[in-house]
């Protein structure tokens, strides 16, 4: 055989095999997810697909980990009584992709003919699942059944996107995040009839919730713990109470700014407060409302009462920046330090308060130390037991 047709088959040869390997790969590449079985009772270690306008019965507690759980549009999850999605509790990488539209949502509700609230546990999402998980066009029903502090969407840990979400007749809360959890995104939902409160969060992440959303009877639990973030963060309006529970310390090393949205109402439980900076960290309040829109700060009882919560306490840490303007301070004044809606301690910062409505305090208005010099322009004051301003 000439070199030239040893040549030439060799290089017929060459891209015989560069297509075959070429064409593998590719197949790879597209291979689809495999489909579930539309009786889900074990759980699930492989990339899987819920197929668009199939009904699937969930049997128990499912585990997805390391895997990829995608749901296509108009599906419908029927779970069992005490069942639950749980993602990311074994292995990490775990994700849901549940992307309905607005004409096929996706379905998640109890297999009773007649459902009521917490027939079915949660859908959990744990350390474990890795960063992508969304929801979207989702609705949510019936589920929350597990006692303590549970909801129909559990987020432990990690980080999940909802948007577009209807989540109702929990048995439990709506949406409960641990201290290390957030939202990627939270915007357009919908929560109503739960049978606690729609959303608890801890302070620190509470600016992950989003604009919206049409949260209805039940309010958002904030969880005191030390709110740090690096830059300035907005708890944004919304159309029901922020409730604190506990302490809410604002501050950091770099300076902690934590910014109130005008209109919002922020509910104290017994003894919880604000506290701003500490020490040598520095910490900032902007509380901004307007003359229609007013910013409120006050007790969670159903019948209120002076001294119900601790108050804003304003420490050595508070920045120049701090300001409080058009709020509505009322029913605070037990604190460790000073009896007060309002306390500065050792505050060398010029912080204003302004055009504020500051009463029912248990005991003073506003306390001022001799350390502190807040300028204090246009209030009023209205019941508060010891008087309006006492400065030291």
């Amino acid at each position: 055989m000439s070199n030239f047709l040893l040549k030439f088959y060799s290089l017929i040869l060459i891209f015989i095999i560069s297509f075959v390997s070429c064409k593998k790969d590719t197949e790879e590449l597209t291979q689809p997810k495999q489909t579930l079985s539309t009786n889900v009772s074990t759980n699930i270690n492989y990339d899987a697909t819920m197929e668009a306008g199939k009904t699937y019965t969930i049997d128990g507690t499912i585990y997805i980990d390391g895997v990829t759980l995608t749901i296509e549009p108009g599906v419908t999850l029927k779970f069992t009584d005490n069942s639950s999605l749980v993602f990311g509790f074994h292995q990490e990488g775990a994700k849901l992709i549940a992307i309905g539209t607005p004409s096929q949502p996706i379905k998640f509700t109890s297999t009773n003919y007649y459902p009521n609230s917490g027939d079915w546990n949660n859908i959990k999402f744990t350390s474990g699942t890795g960063s992508g998980s969304t929801l979207k066009y989702c609705n949510f029903a019936f589920g929350g059944g597990l006692s303590g502090d549970n909801a129909i969407i559990d987020i432990n840990n990690c980080s999940v996107s909802i948007e577009n979400c209807t989540i109702e007749y929990s048995g439990n809360r709506g949406v409960d995040l641990d201290n290390l959890a957030s939202f990627a995104s939270f915007k357009s939902n919908t929560i109503r009839n739960c049978d606690k409160e729609a959303i608890c969060v801890y302070a620190n992440n509470a600016h992950t919730i989003g604009t919206n959303n049409n949260i209805e009877g039940s309010p958002i639990l904030v969880k005191g713990n030390d709110f740090n973030q690096e830059y300035s963060k907005k708890w944004l309006f919304q159309k029901v109470p922020y409730v604190i529970e506990g302490t809410v310390n604002v501050y950091s090393a770099p300076g902690s700014k934590l910014i109130i949205d005008a209109g919002n109402t922020i509910e104290f439980k017994e003894g919880a407060k604000f506290s701003i900076g500490t020490g040598n960290t520095s910490g900032t309040l902007v509380a901004i409302g307007t003359e229609d829109s007013l910013i409120t700060f006050t007790s969670s009882e159903s019948t209120k009462q002076p001294g119900d919560w601790s108050g804003i306490i304003f420490a050595e840490g508070a920045s120049h920046g701090c300001k409080i303007d058009h709020c509505v301070i009322e029913f605070g004044g037990i604190n460790d330090y000073k009896t007060a809606n309002i306390v500065f301690n050792k505050t060398y910062s010029n912080i204003t308060v302004s055009n504020c409505n500051i009463n029912y305090a248990k005991g003073y208005g506003i306390f001022v130390d001799s350390l502190s010099t807040p300028t204090l322009t246009n209030n009023t004051f209205y019941n508060n037991e010891l008087g309006e301003i006492f400065q030291e």
